[in-house]
């Protein structure tokens, strides 16, 4: 009886997949995407609980990793005038947590004053303007075993900056201001470092915003190349026409439908 009513009465059967393309299209504007591939696991996995409770129990934050790579040696006036600089622009961004970011210009000096005294201090609370001034910060982070080969690399040619966000999700835009702020530092004729930005939230959240941008190329291809291969094999555009309309309101409607319900469009529903 169905078949039936599909082949006798195509336009009203038409008219209905229209109509269900339409509401399901007005649906998709208030769409809700979620990049981050740990919610590929539900809430309740061991494994994401443990690695939660871990995080909860020693505070510890999503970083951003700000790597700064020299040919030479990291510890000059000029390089070290950078790294200053850069170290203040980053504090200014929202989402930074800055009283637990570490950086050369925020890590402390820890050094013994007199007999039964210890001294902290910043260990470059002002960039060095002299070779001096540059030595003495380089000597310093070799004396202190938490900044030696962490901070900075055992060769003095790297220093890395430990960034840490709020939140995860937001990984992806002050990563794009990370990068944004280096970038006139590299094209500077007078500056030989290299930039680098890493760190398991960028990693995690550049995943799923590449994966969603491929998808919006890879899936209209997919799409195109199918019509090809039925052109092809048929040569009728009619036949054609009838399997790629059912294909494309498939998915919008199964897609809006998802959205209109409250469903977050995370990797694997997009899928």
């Amino acid at each position: 009886a169905l078949i039936n009513i599909a082949l006798t009465k195509p336009k009203a059967i038409y008219g209905l997949l229209l109509a269900m393309v339409v509401v399901s299209l007005l649906m998709i504007p208030s769409l809700n995407i979620d990049t981050d591939p740990e919610n590929m696991l539900s809430h309740d996995a061991p494994a994401r609980v443990f690695h939660n409770q871990v995080k909860q129990d020693f505070l510890m934050r999503d970083m951003i990793v700000l790597g700064a790579v020299s040919q030479q040696n990291i510890f000059t006036p000029e390089a070290l005038q950078t790294l200053h600089q850069l170290s203040q622009q980053i504090l200014l961004i929202d989402g930074v947590i800055d009283q637990d970011m570490l950086s050369l210009s925020l890590v402390d000096n820890i050094r013994q004053e007199s007999e039964g005294t210890i001294r902290f201090e910043y260990l470059m609370k002002q960039a060095p303007t002299t070779a001096a001034g540059s030595l003495a910060i380089q000597n310093a982070v070799k004396r202190l075993p938490m900044l030696d080969n962490t901070l900075v690399s055992g060769d003095g040619k790297a220093i890395a900056i430990y960034v840490p966000i709020e939140a995860k999700d937001m990984s992806y835009a002050i990563a794009e201001q990370i990068r944004a702020l280096t970038e006139p530092l590299t094209s500077s004729e007078n500056n030989d470092l290299a930039f680098h930005i890493t760190g398991l939230p960028v990693a995690e959240d550049q995943f799923g915003y590449e994966m969603f941008v491929q998808m919006g190329i890879a899936a209209p291809l997919a799409g195109l190349a199918i019509f090809i291969l039925l052109w092809f094999f048929f040569r009728n555009l009619a036949l054609i026409y009838a399997p790629m309309i059912v294909a494309m309101a498939t998915v919008i409607i199964i897609m809006g439908s998802l959205i209109g319900a409250g469903f977050t469009v995370h990797i694997m529903s997009s899928m």
